[in-house]
């Protein structure tokens, strides 16, 4: 994967160098792997998912016991302190290890899970994308259904800009409200996407011009709540819309705890299974 980027005003090359997006993205959804390990991804995504909703009722349950006992406890103490009975001092414990690791994966589940399950369901949502070929809730055809005339691309950027401004459904006035252009020469398509209308994708022909297909695109959805990135483009300087790159850098931070999160629990499950604590 290789990406070049030029001006569309004078062709000058502004920059190139290897897309590592799409490699790491590849080996993240298991594409990268072929079609077996695509589905064993797909598999342990939804696997995960389940982990993160039951984790969710845990982590609720527990901290409900966690409050009883501890209304319990003080409602104890105040009745012996009442009697003239003097608490018995909390006993230090020894360590733990399962204990320690139970712990402290609760205490960081607790801002983890919420965001983590919006992680999980859209990465299913990504992954059944690969699995099958298509995006959720797509209406018609697809990249490996469209396809045009003839796989060299004979139409300009300005005819092919002028044919996007002229579809309804992207509701662009102007280029600057087309949030993307693509080109496919092997599909001898080009696509348009609009921000400004969420979720609408249109096909041309990439010789003819002529509008092959226009319905909903939800990937860039997925993508960016998978990543935690919220934004719209509108293409008006006086309303540029709005961008979140506080929850984008807070996912950051949800990332690394949760890697702290599955280290504990594994810890956690090994020690349970395999290394079983003498009874």
């Amino acid at each position: 994967w290789y990406e070049v980027q030029v001006d569309t005003q004078t062709a000058e090359v502004l920059s190139h160098g290897q897309r590592w997006n799409d490699i790491i993205g590849g080996w993240h959804s298991g594409a990268s792997f072929g079609s077996g390990v695509l589905i064993i991804f797909t598999i342990a995504s939804i696997l995960t998912t389940a982990l993160v909703v039951t984790g969710i009722y845990m982590s609720f349950t527990t901290t409900m016991q966690i409050i009883k006992d501890a209304v319990a406890r003080k409602k104890a103490k105040q009745a012996m302190i009442e009697q003239g009975i003097t608490p018995p001092e909390k006993q230090r414990e020894p360590f733990n290890l399962i204990n320690w690791c139970l712990k402290y994966h609760y205490y960081i589940g607790l801002p983890v899970f919420i965001p983590y399950l919006i992680v999980a369901v859209s990465g299913v949502a990504l992954e059944l994308r690969d699995l099958r070929g298509e995006y959720p809730s797509l209406e018609g055809g697809t990249l490996t259904t469209v396809k045009g005339s003839s796989n060299v691309p004979t139409l300009t950027f300005s005819e092919a800009a002028k044919i996007g401004l002229s579809i309804p459904e992207l509701q662009a006035k102007k280029l600057s409200h087309i949030w993307r252009m693509y080109t496919y020469p092997n599909d001898g398509i080009i696509t348009f996407r609009a921000k400004r209308h969420l979720a609408t994708r249109a096909q041309i022909d990439a010789s003819t011009g002529e509008i092959l297909h226009v319905g909903e695109f939800t990937s860039d959805f997925w993508e960016d709540w998978h990543q935690g990135y919220f934004y719209e483009v509108t293409g008006d300087r006086k309303n540029p819309g709005f961008e979140l790159d506080i929850v984008l850098d807070g996912f950051i931070v949800i990332h690394v705890l949760s890697f702290f999160l599955w280290l504990l629990g594994t810890i956690a499950v090994i020690k349970l299974t395999i290394f079983k604590p003498k009874s």
